[in-house]
């Protein structure tokens, strides 16, 4: 997984996980809404744009509430759907 911020790039499992269980230390009642959601595929590859909106409480109690863009692309390999990019913009809209 490559990411903007330091180190830029992960492999494996453990080091994504670990990558984001940092930003996420402390948030309770954590509720992801897809607002818009829209897909294409080709049978080999697929495209998913959506609107999604995250909710939760910070470790202060804070209610935090982002609504943001998503794209991912997913290849088909050995018949299974995996992510294969995935687009967040770090800004709220």
């Amino acid at each position: 997984m490559f990411d903007v911020m330091p180190p830029r790039e992960f492999m494996g499992y453990k080091a994504i996980h670990n990558h984001w269980a940092g930003p996420f230390f402390g948030i309770k009642d954590i509720k992801v809404d897809f607002l818009e959601l829209e897909m294409i595929s080709d049978g080999k590859l697929a495209l998913a744009r959506s609107v999604q909106r995250f909710a939760a409480k910070g470790p202060d109690g804070k209610p935090i509430d982002l609504t943001y863009r998503q794209t991912d692309v997913w290849r088909k390999t050995n018949g299974q759907w995996k992510t294969f990019i995935c687009m967040r913009p770090t800004r709220s809209i």
